[in-house]
């Protein structure tokens, strides 16, 4: 299976010079499309304050990272017949900050799902997917386009804070059935999602609790583009030490002319008190021709957990080039700094660089 898609990948790769960002087979009222990505990274960050390995205790220094790999590969496939579409999602991470909880250059469906459209204001969803929980959470496996690199911290955090005992998901992942649509004429549209999932899973992949995840969002659409203003939700009961989970994001999308300015505040509450996570971010974008020159601020805290109990802040400045429509260049660094007293202090300041090259067909 591997070396087919690796096959696969290359093939596509191949022919990106030739076609614009995806393949598309056409036959009576059917329609076949494959897109997707693929990238080459390089990482350079400083030490982080880690959990020390026991028997010690407290928290250390982790050394510098310096990587050079591919990190990200996702290949969409979709089928469109008369009013359904069926959607399989094929993901790869090979980088850092996966590497402890997925093997190296592992493939995995990150969705697999069936859609009925009965209209723009009724869709049917069924199967696996990412539920629509904030703004990237939509996009970010179907391209790194519309995203910097480095996702803000709500959405993919680093992994001293999973390490040293923090959220499996700070923002929730998969969903199973759900309803959608976009009502209202005009401007002010309404774009709505309510959805039921399994939860989390356990390592066989069968249902870690018997109270299944309910969520859903609202979104205020202020043009056709799906910019606006939004609120998410979404609680399961992850049982053991954990107890109920209650997940609560705001979210504003807004554009003028060149400009764009994206941020979302997010709430993690558990009954039992293992996670109390807020966290927010604020990016600003401006588009001149090829280039899209970035700014932005992450502020990530979690009352329970030794490292970021009194919060973490990040500046970050970037720059993406659009070379042609099927290779985008992208540079980021990143600052973070940790605050308390029980940062060493070799590791309470950290600067991160990311350099990437990112084809897409």
């Amino acid at each position: 299976m591997k070396r087919f898609l690796a096959a696969a990948v290359a093939l596509l790769a191949a022919a990106a010079p030739h076609i614009a960002r995806a393949v598309t087979l056409e036959a009576q009222d059917t329609r076949v499309s494959i897109n997707g990505f693929l990238d080459l990274q390089y990482t350079y960050m400083d030490r982080l304050p880690v959990a020390a390995t026991p028997p010690a205790t407290g928290l250390v220094s982790q050394d510098v990272i310096s990587t050079l790999d591919q990190d990200r590969m996702n290949l969409i496939f979709k089928v469109d017949r008369d009013r359904f579409r069926a959607n399989v999602n094929i993901a790869s991470r090979r980088s850092f900050r996966t590497a402890e909880y997925h093997s190296h250059g592992e493939f995995e469906i990150q969705e697999a799902y069936g859609e009925y459209r009965k209209s723009q204001a009724v869709k049917i969803r069924g199967g696996s997917f990412l539920v629509p929980f904030g703004i990237y959470n939509e996009i970010r496996y179907a391209t790194s386009l519309f995203a910097p690199v480095v996702l803000p911290q709500v959405y993919e955090t680093l992994p001293n804070y999973h390490a040293s005992g923090g959220a499996p998901h700070v923002v929730p992942e998969e969903g199973n059935l759900m309803l959608s649509g976009i009502a209202g004429p005009g401007v002010a549209r309404l774009s709505y999602a309510a959805y039921v999932g399994s939860g989390d899973r356990n390592a066989s992949g069968t249902d870690q609790n018997e109270d299944k995840a309910v969520g859903g969002r609202l979104t205020l659409l202020l043009d056709q583009e799906r910019q606006g203003l939004g609120v998410s939700y979404y609680t399961t009961d992850e049982g053991g030490t954990t107890g109920r989970r209650h997940h609560v994001m705001t979210s504003a999308d807004l554009r003028a002319g060149p400009w764009g300015l994206e941020a979302e505040a997010m709430w993690l509450t558990t009954s039992r008190d293992r996670y109390d996570v807020f966290a927010y971010y604020v990016r600003l974008r401006r588009q001149i021709g090829p280039a899209t020159p970035f700014v932005g601020f992450d502020h990530f805290e979690d009352d329970k957990n030794p490292i970021y109990t009194e919060g973490m802040q990040r500046w970050s400045a970037g720059l993406g080039y659009e070379v042609n429509s099927n290779l985008y260049l992208k540079a980021e660094y990143h600052y973070h700094v940790f605050d308390g007293a029980a940062i060493p202090s070799d590791a309470d300041r950290a600067h991160m660089v990311r350099l990437a090259a990112i084809m897409v067909f």
